[in-house]
């Protein structure tokens, strides 16, 4: 601790060692003093390092801790939108289904008009004429009408190819 050395005194003649009592007991509170403040002094650092470390300590779990708390953000993020896309699949899946079972209740009662032409081989030049005069008939203002009463009563599968085939002729 301390790198001073320790005086030391002795008996010399003419000058006995109780003679010398009172600078051996200012020596020895001089000596106890710098022994205490040294003491204090490393006691200070300690406590200014531990605190350093402490703060530093806290600091790194607190980024841990907003590392956390934004991968569980992100993964509710993930999970919601999956649940999302679940529903809107079982959605979709339903809207088929339903497609389906009315196409099949309905027996396709529009074949005999020809407006599936999709499945049975008409042209698309066809197809337009007969959705024209459809329309004409049933008091549409377009074919387009036409169209979505096709789609609601006979099913979309003809539907779609013969609005891919008109789009393609009209390029």
């Amino acid at each position: 601790m301390l790198e001073q050395p320790i005086e030391t005194w002795t008996d010399v003649e003419g000058q006995p060692l109780e003679t010398q009592l009172g600078d051996i007991a200012v020596a020895i509170v001089v000596h106890g003093e710098r022994v205490c403040r040294s003491s204090a002094q490393h006691h200070r650092e300690w406590v200014i390092k531990r605190k350093a470390e402490i703060a530093a300590e806290e600091r790194r779990k607190e980024a841990e801790r907003r590392r956390l708390e934004r991968l569980e953000k992100a993964r509710v993020s993930r999970l919601l939108a999956q649940a999302k896309s679940l529903r809107e699949a079982e959605e979709i899946r339903a809207y088929v289904s339903a497609v389906r079972e009315r196409q099949a209740a309905l027996d396709d009662p529009l074949s005999a008009t020809g407006l599936n032409s999709g499945r049975t081989g008409h042209s698309a030049r066809q197809t337009e004429s007969t959705l024209s005069s459809l329309a004409a008939s049933e008091g549409f203002k377009t074919t387009i009408e036409a169209r979505q009463r096709r789609l609601i009563l006979g099913g979309a599968s003809g539907w779609c190819d013969d609005f891919v085939r008109l789009g393609d002729r009209r390029k």
